[in-house]
């Protein structure tokens, strides 16, 4: 009885250490930018990236020096319906998106990423920035000025229609402009017409205009003469490849070296210096308010650093400052950036990979990389799975088999106290400083960290990452070959491993490391990996057969869309290998398409077979695991098709109203429990979103019995019920949450428009709703959260799962249930964005509040056992006294 006691305490201690574990999942969401590689990069507020994802098509904002994360990100596709055109430029500040085919310029602050909209009388054509503002020429001939901090426009007083416009930036004070390379203006700084001159410059078009020097196409030199209002002539003959480093310095590239020139006051040039280059070698030259540098890449990583500064101001040859820069890889970007004071030369790759170098002495002050991995997959196929037990978890196991495989009894004592003792330790160490627990170690303990597995077609690598911080698990090898498809195979409780298919072959990879366990050869034959019942999985081949690697023991059925036309279902005999033919289900009709398919999920588990109503009877719903859905598309008809999978008889069908049409892309469907569920979007007659659902059942009048042994065997549908209602806003993509009983409510997860990932419980799409007369109370009672029916679901901002966060839209939905029958992990992956948080549709009931006090727990325990033991002498000696006889 002591012991009973003792054990009841204990056990009571251990919960509430174990199942206070808030602290294992705190951090509820994890998102990954991903831009990938970028186009057009440039810096803008010393310290900001920006440029345009070559995926996605989005414009990014990134902190490249300072945490290296995205600070803004906006999606081109939204600007207009001319996206491809869609053209940038910054200024030290500032970014201006435009079109060309639309009046509005969008401004964007280059550190926070907030847009301004700025309207136009005409279509912009061209922007040039002056540091302070942006001029516009416009489709009209017009020429404006956008002012950078106010974003006011004040037009620019021209007399010809502007087709084309350089600038001169801001040059003692005033600001140059070459309109239609044929006249120039000269504007004080509020921007008013000063000087307005034709200029002729003689030998072909102008490649440059800089500091007042004018370089032509055949490099012939013309200077600025403000006394004359008028251009001087240059003589030069000998020098080609010209680039202007200021009013009185140029350099002339040649195949193996760089000439500095100099302009003289009688408009001749001379040689100051000249710099031998490697072949191929890249040259830059950048500029800062207060510095010129000259920069020479070489093939190998060199970086030679020519510093002009003093050159420009003191006119000495020698007082040009050499010295080299080694890099570990090729950079194709360089910048000038200042950095606690001082200047720095940035070099980044087009994957943000890059350098920081001082500009004083060349030392590398610190390598730059992406914050966050950049991998995804381009063609969507992501799957979720468990994350594999830690090493330290498996070598606990084996030892705690190896102490009952060993026979002897002592041998086994002393292991097993040595492994509590360790235990112990590790539980002390945990009370005195938390922070030392292996946190990872709790969250897959108890199921919340997953992985997403997909291939990265760029990297070329098979890549596992943890939903529950977004870092890296493994990343495979490198493999050379045409990615075709992947999924998982096992079973859940246990071990997964991994299959993906190739041209060349597949691979069998382990979930742990990423290892290759296994090759089979597939010479483009194999398409895709199906699980069947059990661990196995089936492969499908081209022309959509199913071949088992090894025989199994019980019948196994597949379900095959072979055309826009044709379903056929097939079955791979027990104790076979290669599938059959057994039923066929098409369309004669030639314009009706099958345009969505859904099956019930193999993971989709039913904690109940019915609907318990007030009247003690039950309404037991139509369970069929093998059950199909179909919906086709006929002219403008939308008609849905239910099928039992094994047999291909046709259960039900029913068609929409033919006067609607209905965008077919915006068709999709889901399944689950005894419910289907799908959306599409009418164009006629209203736009509208909308959402229908169909829930089966055995038959229309409730059971009052319990036998229940032919509800999951029958394939005759009794009773279909059916609503459909309208949601304020587009749904690109939908699934349905599972958990591990399936006691929790379902819930409808969907992507909109928007890029909002938002949750819609199932007992909102109800289709026993009523909808045609007053609630009763036996009507409350009869379904859970019952409400009369409303066709319109109101969109609730507590639905959006994302509501801190952005997201992107073409990604994919991924659902796995945790240990805990409350939490499903929810991830969201895609190209642009990468997202995942714990959704609990019906709430944390099976975790303790933060509001539990463990400490008073137990304290209380201490003293009730403390209470036990001093009063226990006191109750025996009472007992005893009563016994004897006065």
């Amino acid at each position: 009885m002591r012991f009973h006691n003792w054990s009841v305490v204990l056990l009571f201690i251990s919960i509430a250490h174990a199942v206070l574990l808030d602290d294992a999942f705190s951090n509820k969401e994890t998102i990954n930018y991903i831009y990938r590689q970028l186009s057009q990069i440039q810096l803008i507020n010393n310290d900001i990236i920006i440029g345009r994802t070559i995926i996605g098509n989005q414009l990014v904002g990134i902190d490249v020096k300072g945490s290296n994360s995205i600070n803004w990100k906006i999606d081109l596709d939204n600007f207009g319906n001319h996206t491809s055109g869609l053209e940038y430029i910054s200024s030290d500040t500032k970014v201006y998106v435009y079109d060309g085919q639309q009046s509005e310029i969008y401004q964007i602050d280059g550190m926070t990423g907030r847009l301004k909209v700025i309207e136009l009388e005409n279509e912009p054509i061209q922007l040039a920035d002056d540091k302070h503002g942006m001029f516009v020429v416009d489709s009209h001939g017009g020429l404006s000025y956008i002012d950078h901090e106010t974003g006011s426009i004040s037009k620019i007083e021209c007399q010809e229609d502007v087709q084309f416009l350089r600038v001169d930036g801001m040059r003692n004070g005033y600001t140059y402009l070459i309109i239609n390379d044929s006249r120039l203006k000269k504007l004080s700084t509020q921007k008013k017409v000063i000087v307005d001159t034709e200029i002729s410059v003689g030998g072909g078009s102008i490649k440059q205009f800089k500091s007042g020097i004018i370089v032509s196409e055949n490099d012939q030199l013309f200077r600025f003469n403000d006394k004359k209002k008028s251009f001087d002539r240059i003589e030069n003959d000998a020098y080609k490849n010209l680039i202007v480093i200021d009013e009185n310095y140029l350099y002339s590239i040649l195949i193996d070296s760089i000439k500095i020139i100099t302009i003289k006051n009688n408009n001749k040039v001379e040689l100051v210096e000249e710099i031998p280059i490697k072949r191929n070698s890249k040259i830059d030259l950048l500029s800062s308010s207060l510095n010129d540098f000259i920069i020479i890449s070489d093939m190998i990583g060199t970086r030679s650093i020519y510093d002009l500064t003093d050159l420009l101001i003191t006119k000495d040859v020698n007082s040009i400052r050499k010295f080299n820069i080694k890099t570990d890889k090729q950079f194709q970007h360089d910048f000038l950036t200042t950095e606690n004071n001082e200047l720095y030369l940035l070099s980044l790759n087009s994957s943000l990979f890059g350098e920081l170098h001082s500009l004083f002495d060349g030392n590398l002050f610190k390598k730059i990389k992406p914050a966050n991995h950049q991998y995804s997959s381009k063609t969507n196929s992501y799957i979720i799975i468990n994350q594999p037990d830690l090493e330290s978890t498996i070598h606990e196991v084996q030892s705690i088999l190896q102490e009952a495989d060993t026979g002897f009894i002592f041998t086994n004592w002393i292991h097993r106290v040595r492994r509590h003792l360790v235990e112990l330790g590790r539980f002390i160490v945990s009370l005195a400083k938390p922070s030392l627990v292996n946190q990872g170690a709790k969250i897959n303990e108890f199921g919340f960290d997953k992985l997403i597995i997909f291939f990265d077609e760029d990297h070329k690598q098979l890549v596992a990452i943890k939903s529950s911080n977004g870092e890296v698990f493994w990343v495979s090898e490198h493999i050379n070959d045409n990615f075709i498809s992947l999924n998982s195979v096992g079973k859940e409780a246990e071990e997964e491993d991994i299959l993906v298919i190739f041209d060349s072959y597949v691979l069998v990879v382990n979930s742990h490391n990423g290892e290759v366990v296994q090759r089979i050869p597939n010479n483009n034959q194999y398409v895709e990996v199906v699980n069947v019942q059990g661990d196995g999985f089936a492969l499908r081949t081209k022309n959509n057969k199913y071949l088992l690697p090894r025989a199994i023991n019980e019948d196994a059925f597949f379900t095959t869309q072979v055309s826009d036309h044709e379903i056929i279902g097939q079955i791979i005999p027990a104790k076979q290998v290669l599938s059959r033919q057994t039923w066929k289900f098409g369309f004669d009709n030639e314009n009706e398409k099958i345009i969505a398919v859904a099956k019930i999920p193999s993971e989709s588990t039913t904690a109940s077979l019915g609907i318990p109503l007030v009247d003690k009877t039950v309404l037991y719903k139509y369970l069929n695991p093998n059950l199909i859905s179909i919906l086709t598309q006929q002219s403008t008809v939308l008609k849905l098709y239910l099928l039992d999978g094994i047999t291909g008889n046709l259960l039900h069908t029913y068609s929409h109203d033919p006067n609607l049409i209905i965008d077919p892309e915006s068709i999709k469907i889901i399944m689950d429990d005894n419910w289907i569920i799908y959306t599409y979007f009418t164009k006629s007659p209203k736009l509208e979103q909308r959402i229908t659902v169909v829930d089966l059942f055995h038959s229309s009048n409730p059971s009052s019995t319990s036998s229940t042994s032919n509800l999951n065997t029958t394939t005759k549908i009794g009773t279909i019920s059916s609503k459909s209602f309208i949601y304020p806003e587009r749904i690109l993509s939908l699934t349905s949450t599972q958990s591990i009983h399936g006691i929790t409510t379902k819930s409808i997860l969907a992507i909109t428009e928007s890029g909002n990932l938002v949750e819609i419980p199932k007992y909102i799409l109800n289709s026993r709703r009523i909808d045609d007369r007053h609630l009763t109370a036996e009507d409350f009672q009869n379904d859970y959260r019952m409400t009369a029916y409303d066709p319109i679901v109101a969109k609730n901002n507590y639905q959006t799962l994302n509501h801190k966060q952005q997201l992107d839209t073409g990604g994919k939905i991924l659902i796995k249930p945790t240990h805990y029958e409350s939490s499903i992990v929810v991830c969201y992956y895609g190209t642009g964005v990468q997202y995942c948080s714990i959704l609990q549709p019906s709430g944390s009931f099976d975790f303790l509040s933060q509001g539990f006090d463990r400490v008073k727990l137990l304290i209380t325990l201490v003293v009730l056992v403390v209470g036990v033991v001093i009063s226990k002498p006191f109750v025996f000696n009472k007992k005893l006294n009563s016994e004897w006889i006065d």
